[in-house]
């Protein structure tokens, strides 16, 4: 067995998905400032100004250091090469996490190296197809949140699939505390980034709470069935939705109230009649119902409303209107 082979092919494609993607953008990259809040953006960068509400304060000083590089005479092209290169290693770090879910679903042979190789390649395949997919593609070649936003969950995805790999090991707490440190910065980009929290905190609870698996598994197919269901409503509910003139915001704001409300009700009747099957410990509802409690602890509860308690114990004084 030779495990230095492997990692060799490992990083070398990964590199290579890294470098293609990295090349595609730079010879797409807009050249100067785009005409939408891109051009805001890099102003803002530059002067280390306020964005419009809610603003990216991290964004900004991350913008502007690369403003001061001596890499192009254009001021709004050196800002777009920051997203330019965060959206390539975005990719990168999307192979990686596509080459632990392949290797956690198979667990292939640590000595079977075309079985790694063909994982590695597929991987790659996966991660090229999201980097040209539209979306990404304008979003990584001019100065905008998203693309450094989708740097950060896909560096906070792989971290945690990274922690669940040696999480029996010592020391491994250190990859929980830097997803902590980055899910902190991400309001300060963009919101996107903080219901990478929920994932995180279902692999921790899958792999440390959940100790029936096989329990686990059929409480699965109990999910599945329910989020089915869900889906039957809800196109029943859109699909009444025919009418030929343009809705109003109440009647969008009621609809919407309908809709939730429809939801919640048949989402409780039917917890309600597999209570034993759900409300268990083992059961996968529960790493669900642990990282939505974490995500509206982050979200809204401490990026919201604790600012608005804080505002409000604060009140009108100088500081608070600064």
């Amino acid at each position: 067995m030779n495990l230095s082979r492997h990692k060799i092919f490992y990083w070398t494609i990964g590199i290579i998905v890294f470098l293609i993607s990295l090349m595609v953008t730079l010879s797409t990259v807009q050249p100067s400032v785009s005409f939408w809040d891109c051009g805001e953006l890099s102003a803002a960068s530059y002067g280390l100004q306020v964005t419009h509400p809610p603003g990216a304060p991290f964004f900004i000083l991350v913008n502007r250091i690369f403003s001061l590089l001596p890499i192009a005479a254009n001021i709004g092209l050196r800002i777009n090469l920051m997203t330019v290169f965060f959206s390539s290693l975005s990719i990168f770090f999307l192979y990686i996490v596509t080459v632990k879910l392949i290797e956690n679903y198979l667990k292939p042979e640590s000595d079977n190296l075309t079985g790694s190789i063909f994982t590695y390649l597929s991987a790659a395949v996966a991660a090229l197809a999201f980097s040209f997919c539209d979306t990404f593609w304008f979003n990584s070649v001019e100065s905008n949140v998203f693309g450094f936003s989708t740097f950060l969950f896909s560096a906070i995805i792989m971290l945690a699939m990274l922690w669940n790999e040696n999480s029996d090991k010592q020391g491994s707490t250190k990859y929980l505390l830097l997803i902590a440190f980055l899910i902190g910065l991400s309001p300060g980009v963009h919101l996107m980034s903080v219901p990478a929290l929920m994932p995180v905190v279902m692999i921790v609870v899958f792999k440390k709470y959940i100790i029936d698996e096989e329990y686990c598994k059929k409480s699965g197919y109990i999910f599945i069935g329910h989020a089915a269901l869900l889906l039957i409503i809800g196109i029943i509910l859109w699909a009444t939705q025919t009418g030929s003139q343009r809705p109003t915001q109440e009647e969008i704001k009621s609809f919407d109230n309908m809709f939730l409300g429809i939801m919640l009700a048949v989402s409780a009747l039917f917890i309600f009649i597999f209570r034993k099957q759900v409300l268990n410990k083992n059961s996968f509802y529960f790493p669900i119902a642990v990282g939505a409690v974490a995500l509206l602890i982050a979200y809204p509860g401490t990026v919201k409303y604790l600012t608005q308690l804080l505002g409000l114990v604060s009140g009108e004084n100088i500081l608070s209107l600064q």
